[in-house]
């Protein structure tokens, strides 16, 4: 069982420590998703993640019609590693949505340790000095 100190959210990336071993959407540069399991991280956002769905997102635009052409290329990866400096957006698995059609079932449950700490962090306010 997780102590209060061990769940408590006192730093942005604390929420990431938090998601160890949950899914997780990361938005990438160059149009680029991905949805995993998050196995590991460091302080530069590097991750390793498993069973990894990619989705990457092309525009073209017709030659004739001038009409834009969007085409979406999915991938499955057994495992990952995602250079931090391409990361744009990282959510943790209660915070991003799920289409229908990948949901299967709609109940999903949240660790104890994130609602924790997330209940520490909503009352404290909001973090400050990041900039």
């Amino acid at each position: 069982m997780a102590s209060e100190e061990e769940s408590a959210v006192k730093e942005p990336l604390d929420l990431i420590r938090l998601s160890l071993d949950e899914r997780i959407y990361v938005k990438l540069r160059s149009d680029r998703e991905l949805r995993g399991k998050l196995h590991a991280y460091d302080q530069h956002l590097n991750m390793i993640l498993g069973d990894v769905e990619e989705i990457v997102t092309t525009v073209e635009i017709d030659d004739e019609t001038y009409e834009e052409i969007v085409r979406t290329t999915r991938r499955t990866v057994p495992f990952l590693f995602v250079r931090g400096d391409g990361v744009i957006l990282a959510m943790i698995g209660m915070f991003f949505s799920v289409r229908l059609e990948d949901a299967g079932c709609m109940s999903h449950v949240i660790p104890k340790a994130l609602k924790d700490g997330l209940r520490d962090a909503l009352a404290y306010g909001p973090i400050k000095n990041l900039v």
